[in-house]
């Protein structure tokens, strides 16, 4: 109702009547898509976005574990070499003081 009647409304101020429903018609037929779509248990919303998940936000090539466990101890490595140098150089300004 919210989305077809006023393309109804608008459409029957250029068009004749009979194309201006079938305009209503092709602008409802989205929603009622989307509110009547079960698949597997899922709702439209879940459905969609288990195959956003799957076709663009995760890799297409699958990687290994051990891959993500070397670039997960090069992070902790990284932090641990930022935070004694962050001590190093407090203590430096402290001893300056």
């Amino acid at each position: 109702g919210l989305v077809g009647i006023p393309v109804y409304l608008f459409m029957r101020k250029f068009v004749p009547n009979d194309i201006a429903v079938i305009f209503l018609i092709v602008s409802t037929l989205p929603i009622f898509f989307i509110t009547l779509f079960e698949k597997d248990g899922l709702t439209f919303e879940k459905y969609f976005k288990h195959i956003y998940l799957h076709k663009f936000y995760q890799p297409q090539k699958r990687v290994r574990k051990e891959v993500y466990l070397e670039q997960e101890k090069k992070n902790s490595a990284n932090k641990t070499h930022a935070k004694r140098k962050g001590i190093e150089k407090s203590k430096a300004g402290l001893k300056e003081k």
